[in-house]
């Protein structure tokens, strides 16, 4: 999820002063987080509070909706002018809402954690529509942020970029433009469609993390956020240098390292966990085929 903070924070200066070049300063202190950073932010803690409470064990992903409304409330409400769009604004100060039948981009620029902490394909997309359909239930806006959340666990599951965008064009967006036409031709796009497209051809086209990124600010529109989904994939795809992910860390408040922490440790522990069983696992199977093979001698 960190790549889709960083993506964010770094389009924020470029968001309403396009500057179509991939020459600038990458985190000057003029940089700040946004409305997709802290729905990033928001969902991640949804996940943690949904799998703590043993609602993954029972595949429970109504529950995950009822986590994601509630501490996406409880977010904005703490960060009321981090730059909402006006139908979501509503949503956000009425709990009584439902979902809106929105197609926006938003759907995909907070999806990011799904991607980490889902544990198949299967479950990656069922989280990342319990996540979305609160308020994005417009079938371009499932497929916006499914899209984007089952690129970054595919590319934490050593798929590479080639073979991602082949999966892409496959399964959902065709992406019929490069990213010099995109740098020539592309305008504002706040919709799923428009936006994803632009963010999955800026990564394809990237040769580093900060490369897609730079990417993504080049070609101008809401920048921000296509940098912020892009940024989200290339994490997985690329990792991200120290450099730029302790630089981060200065924009970030307490609360907001505190939580991205806790996600992080919570995901590392659960690696860690499964790789430890696997390989135990492992181990019994072998002595057990040796112990029969030296049986039969």
């Amino acid at each position: 999820m960190l790549g889709a903070i960083i993506g964010d924070t770094v389009g924020s200066r470029f968001e309403w002063h396009n500057i179509h070049t991939k020459e600038f300063k990458l985190l000057p202190n003029s940089c700040f987080l946004t409305d997709d950073s802290i729905m990033t932010i928001a969902v991640a803690e949804a996940i943690l509070n949904w799998v703590d409470d043993s609602y993954r064990e029972k595949n429970d992903y109504s529950k995950l909706s009822e986590y994601a409304a509630l501490f996406i409330r409880k977010w904005g409400k703490m960060y009321p002018k981090a730059g909402y769009g006006g139908s979501f604004r509503r949503w956000l100060r009425n709990p009584s809402l439902g979902p809106y039948n929105s197609c926006g981009n938003g759907a995909a620029m907070r999806i990011s954690p799904v991607g980490w902490a889902s544990e198949n394909l299967e479950d990656c997309v069922a989280m990342s529509k319990a996540i979305t359909r609160i308020t994005h239930d417009h079938p371009d806006g499932i497929m916006g942020a499914e899209s984007t959340a089952v690129q970054i666990f595919q590319a934490t599951h050593g798929i590479k970029l080639n073979s991602l965008k082949e999966y892409e064009k496959n399964n959902y967006y065709q992406l019929n433009y490069n990213l010099e036409w995109l740098q020539k031709n592309y305008t504002w796009h706040s919709l799923c469609n428009g936006t994803c497209q632009a963010a999955f051809v800026c990564l394809y086209e990237s040769t580093s993390f900060e490369d897609a990124i730079r990417n993504c600010i080049s070609i101008g529109g809401d920048c921000d956020t296509t940098a912020a989904i892009c940024g989200g994939i290339a994490e997985a795809v690329w990792g991200i240098p120290e450099s730029i992910s302790s630089r981060i860390i200065d924009f970030m408040d307490y609360k907001q390292k505190q939580l991205f922490l806790s996600f992080k440790t919570d995901l590392l522990i659960r690696n860690k966990l499964v790789r430890c069983l696997f390989y135990c696992l492992l181990f019994l199977m072998l002595r057990n085929s040796f112990t029969n093979y030296y049986k039969t001698l």
